[in-house]
């Protein structure tokens, strides 16, 4: 992890730039469904001093979307970038390590084509846990974060069924997997 934070630690402000977008994102889609709710409540309340009227709802709706698009495809771009140069620093480091070595009794133990492809793929696994994979574990832990605020704010009561059932539902959903692979 130290090594990693190291590798990393240049790109910090691509990172905490696509942590932030990733935030924006997430929010959106936290947000959204309470959003609709209150626009859709208004649009049905019907002509009122400040109702939304369905053109511009549907006008804010996409609006809504948008900036979430955008969000989306720059946070790719940002953490793409940070992830290849992640990637390019440890394979420099790598191949700094190995001509390092006392180059004949360790070349003569491992092959020079297995060398460069265990280098590629432990490269390429690299970025795709700093691109992918964390901001995957990121945006889940938001949007359960999010999630269980939102429901708490609209209903205790139904936020506190909802978590008591939910380890049951895991444990009859788990059960029913297993015993449809063993049908498979």
């Amino acid at each position: 992890p130290s090594s990693l934070a190291r590798l990393a630690w240049p790109e910090r402000a691509r990172l905490a730039g696509g942590l932030a977008l990733l935030a924006g994102s997430s929010s959106v889609s936290i947000a959204f469904p309470r959003v609709v709710g209150l626009v859709m409540d208004s649009c049905l309340a019907g002509p009122a001093e400040g109702a939304w009227t369905p053109g511009s709802a549907a006008g804010a709706l996409l609006a809504l979307f948008g900036a979430q698009a955008a969000m989306v495809a720059w946070r790719g771009r940002v953490l793409a970038v940070a992830g290849e140069r992640v990637a390019a620093r440890l394979r420099g480091d790598a191949f700094g390590a190995l001509l390092s070595l006392h180059a004949q009794p360790f070349f003569d133990r491992n092959r020079s084509g297995e060398l460069q492809s265990r280098l590629s793929s432990d490269c390429a696994s690299l970025q795709k846990l700093v691109t992918a994979d964390a901001v995957g574990a990121a945006r889940s832990s938001m949007l359960v974060v999010g999630g269980a605020g939102g429901m708490l704010s609209i209903s205790p009561y139904l936020f506190c069924v909802s978590v008591a059932t939910f380890p049951a539902a895991v444990l009859v959903s788990r059960l029913m997997g297993e015993r449809m692979r063993e049908r498979q």
